[in-house]
């Protein structure tokens, strides 16, 4: 008899249900530069609990690492950046500034890429484990006068393995039109490097006659003449006679290792199927029009909707194809991003995101949005958008 009470309160145990545990969800939110190219954090709590105490434990705690490309730049414990513990709170937000009085953590003017990952020491257990990561490239004006700042932003290169430079003014000023000037030596140029020996390279007029370059923000694309074949270190100097007065000198070279692959089959990104949004997956086809209410906001923080959005998109070629970002808009205006993605031949990928959606609008989703992958085709990877509504807001 006793053998039998113990053979079924193991079979009640057993068969019982599983109860889903409340956790936190700590997300790196955004990255962006204020006055001074001051670096503001904002993390957020997107679980259905709060952070524990342990989560503020001086040494044990939650740390917070920041990198500036693929190098360690600094870290921080959550007490330090959040000392009211407004994380405690389920769907609570904190904002914070990056050690705005360590000068080594100070941003020089140019192009910056920063990462930075909240409870990369697993301090606390979180309903997802995956999402505590965001990278973004952000840029630093700050001085200079209102001088212009030319850089190359990048080296790549094209379907033929020919040389492609992208450059671009991230300075405050217009570079002048001085330097557009034919057959002389007054015009400024990009100039070219392999394996250390030098090519040649394009004056700005003829690369960039329509002085897109010109003005602070502006970029121009150069699109080379020489053919990488194998694996080369390629150098790109914009500006390499000095002619132009610039807030930086010291950012106008960039040397990158191209490698030329044998022509073969290249992937191809792009969305399948359509979009759902908010908590209750209501479906919409691609220009299409969908009405949202507070029902199906995942949360509302500061006035503003959060809604989950699904979306799947797939490779159609046959050919993996890894490290690239999808990213999300709003009106033009960034919302969400998912970044290192990558996906088999022919996989169909789905994601599940959240996007804060501020006001009605036009919601576009971009596969590979920077172009980091070579693809047979790029026409389908932009063209997908849908007309949001908010009502009751």
């Amino acid at each position: 008899m006793k053998n039998n009470l113990v053979r079924l309160l193991v079979a009640f145990f057993t068969t019982m249900p599983t109860i889903a545990m409340a956790l936190p969800d700590l997300v790196v939110q955004n990255i962006r530069l204020i006055k001074d190219c001051k670096i503001e954090v904002t993390i957020a709590n997107r679980g259905r609990t709060g952070v524990p105490a342990r989560g503020y434990h001086r040494t044990r705690g939650v740390a917070i690492q920041m990198y500036r490309g693929a190098k360690p730049w600094g870290g921080i414990r959550l007490f330090a950046v959040d000392p009211g513990k407004k994380l405690m709170k389920p769907r609570s937000v904190v904002r914070f500034i990056w050690f705005p009085r360590a000068a080594n953590l100070n941003l020089r003017p140019g192009i910056h890429p920063l990462k930075v990952t909240v409870d990369n020491n697993n301090a606390v257990r979180e309903s997802n484990e995956g999402n505590n990561t965001l990278a973004k490239r952000v840029v630093c004006r700050r001085g200079g006068g209102g001088r212009p700042d030319l850089v190359i932003r990048n080296i790549l290169l094209d379907r033929s393995c020919n040389v492609v430079v992208q450059v671009r003014n991230i300075g405050r000023g217009k570079v002048p039109n001085k330097v557009w000037t034919v057959h002389k030596p007054t015009s400024s140029s990009v100039y070219l490097r392999i394996n250390g020996r030098g090519w040649g390279g394009a004056t700005i007029w003829k690369f960039n006659p329509s002085k897109s370059l010109q003005p602070a923000g502006g970029g121009a694309t150069y699109r080379s003449k020489l053919k990488v074949t194998g694996t080369a270190a390629v150098k790109a100097t914009i500006d390499h006679t000095k002619q132009v007065a610039e807030s930086n000198e010291g950012n106008n070279a960039m040397i990158k290792r191209l490698i030329c692959r044998k022509p073969g089959k290249l992937p191809d990104l792009g969305m399948y199927g359509f979009l759902k949004i908010g908590k209750f997956k209501k479906l919409v086809k691609w220009n299409g029009t969908v009405v949202l209410t507070k029902k199906d906001a995942h949360l509302i923080s500061g006035g503003k909707p959060a809604f989950d959005i699904f979306y799947s998109y797939r490779e159609y070629n046959g050919v993996a194809a890894s490290g690239f970002a999808n990213k999300i808009f709003l009106n033009g205006k960034l919302v969400s991003q998912q970044t290192n993605q990558s996906v088999g031949p022919k996989q169909i990928k789905p994601i599940h995101t959240q996007a804060y959606l501020a006001k009605s609008g036009r919601l576009q989703i971009k596969v590979d949005a920077d172009n980091n992958v070579k693809e047979s085709r790029e026409d389908n990877n932009f063209h997908f958008y849908v007309n949001i509504v908010l009502k009751g807001f």
